[in-house]
């Protein structure tokens, strides 16, 4: 050892040594690792906010939905009031038995006729309340109370006939359209 040169306690570390250049498929693999785990990551933030844009829709639709029943929940309710607010007073107190006179029974159906013709069919009342005014004794004028009831179902065909026709030009408009599209494509 006493040719050797002396060092001050240095010795060389593995570690303090270049490391090897990577080889050309390592190099490679780590560029593959590297885009598929960018890719990975991006394609959970693209799953996340698909899911966010399914979920809002969703939850629009459910609420739309639920608006429409609470609508219609309403409008029941508006029609069972308004019925009970035009029975009650036509019909009005009577005792247990006791049928109310023809013209009231001639006013209550005018007004369920024209008030409630679209849920309701009334043909039936109207043809039976025709036969109580037209036999009534105490009505004093029965042509004139037949006549009114007359009209008021007038008026309804007229409203159901114009409703139809209404539905119907619409869907005329529609077929025409279609069919002129369907002649620009050719």
């Amino acid at each position: 050892m006493a040719g050797e040169p002396k060092t001050a306690g240095v010795t060389a570390s593995p570690a303090a040594s270049p490391a090897p250049a990577p080889s050309e498929p390592e190099s490679r693999m780590e560029s593959l690792r590297k885009w598929a785990d960018v890719l990975a990551k991006l394609a959970g933030a693209v799953a996340i906010a698909g899911v966010t844009w399914f979920v809002a829709g969703l939850e629009s639709t459910m609420s739309s939905i639920d608006l429409l029943a609470k609508r219609e929940e309403a409008e029941t309710r508006l029609r069972a009031s308004m019925f009970t607010a035009l029975v009650d007073p036509v019909l009005g107190p009577r005792s247990e038995g006791e049928a109310p006179d023809a013209n009231r029974q001639r006013l209550l159906a005018e007004l369920l006729t024209l008030n409630f013709h679209d849920h309701i069919e009334f043909k039936p009342l109207l043809i039976h309340v025709d036969t109580l005014v037209a036999n009534d004794a105490d009505t004093s004028d029965p042509d004139r109370s037949r006549e009114s009831l007359r009209s008021v179902a007038r008026r309804v065909i007229d409203r159901q006939v114009n409703a139809l026709s209404a539905a119907a030009n619409s869907m005329n408009l529609q077929a025409k359209v279609k069919s002129i599209t369907a002649l620009s494509k050719r």
